[in-house]
């Protein structure tokens, strides 16, 4: 349901999301940070914020997992 964007199946909030994860990505591989799952958890407000407007687990993958294991 929702907006359609492309004909891909893909909703308008979630390519804002993607779009997102694009914008961080060159930082993330410049200081090696990556998001960890406390993110996806919602420990935080911040937490919940971020993980709301960036797909994290798209821009760890975009920026490598290496980090993350």
């Amino acid at each position: 349901m929702g907006a359609k964007f492309n004909g891909k199946g893909i909703t308008m909030l979630h390519a804002i999301r993607l779009t997102n994860a694009a914008l961080v990505v060159p930082a993330l591989k410049a200081t090696g940070w990556r998001f960890p799952k406390t993110y996806r958890h919602g420990v935080t407000r911040w937490h919940r914020f971020v993980y709301a407007c960036v797909d994290t687990v798209q821009a760890n993958m975009w920026a490598g997992l290496d980090k993350t294991l």
